[in-house]
């Protein structure tokens, strides 16, 4: 597996970030775009969690996706 070097890294490093930063500041107002791309991202890192048989991690990012969708006051927190 090539790993990626040089600048490009620094380059993903720095938008990584930058789309984490606006995520999380998205959730701290309690705007509900930022509530739907949290629980697609816990989603995706469920997925990955289960393909790497990572029982922990699994557990954690269910429970994240199950909290975010069902819970009540989670859903009243993020009204559009």
């Amino acid at each position: 597996m090539r790993f990626i070097q040089g600048p490009s890294f620094g380059v993903i490093l720095v938008v990584v970030g930058f789309a984490t930063a606006i995520l999380g500041s998205g959730l701290w107002l309690g705007r509900s775009w930022a509530r739907m791309i949290g629980i697609i991202l816990f989603s995706l890192a469920l997925v990955g969690s289960l393909i790497k048989v990572n029982v922990f991690f699994a557990i954690i990012n269910a429970l994240v996706v199950l909290y975010l969708t069902f819970s009540k006051s989670v859903k009243e927190y993020y009204k559009p």
